[in-house]
């Protein structure tokens, strides 16, 4: 087994986290989840290094008094990667794009999932996102 020339330095970190519960929440059925998303990449100038930050938004572009909270959280990865893939900037791209973005979101799920279970809500699992489509 090889090991990729793309790798996560320690483990994603939260830097920002909101959580807000509609105390007046109704439900009625099932709430279709709403998930937006956004990633910064922050390449570290003279280093083959960049910081992945993705900033998730669960209900928070839902103008409706009909959810049961809303979420954000920013979660970043510090990633490295070595000369072989500094010198292919298309492969580069889709790890920083694609895959950096889908390992740090695997570290936010359980967040969430938690974060909603003591709020005293059935637990919240984040559906997996194709970061290739967002």
């Amino acid at each position: 087994m090889k090991l990729s020339d793309f790798q996560i330095v320690n483990k994603p970190k939260i830097i920002d986290l909101s959580y807000k519960m509609n105390k007046s929440f109704e439900p009625n059925g099932k709430i279709p989840i709403e998930i937006n998303n956004r990633v910064i990449i922050t390449k570290i100038k003279n280093k083959y290094e960049a910081i992945v930050t993705l900033k998730l938004g669960i209900f928070t572009d839902n103008k409706s008094d009909n959810v049961p909270f809303k979420i954000k959280i920013d979660i970043e990865g510090h990633f490295k990667w070595n000369d072989v893939l500094e010198n292919d900037k298309a492969l580069l791209e889709i790890l920083l794009h694609q895959n950096a973005p889908a390992l740090i979101y695997s570290y936010a799920r359980p967040t969430i999932t938690m974060l909603t279970l003591e709020g005293n809500m059935p637990p919240l699992v984040l559906p997996m996102i194709n970061f290739k489509e967002t």
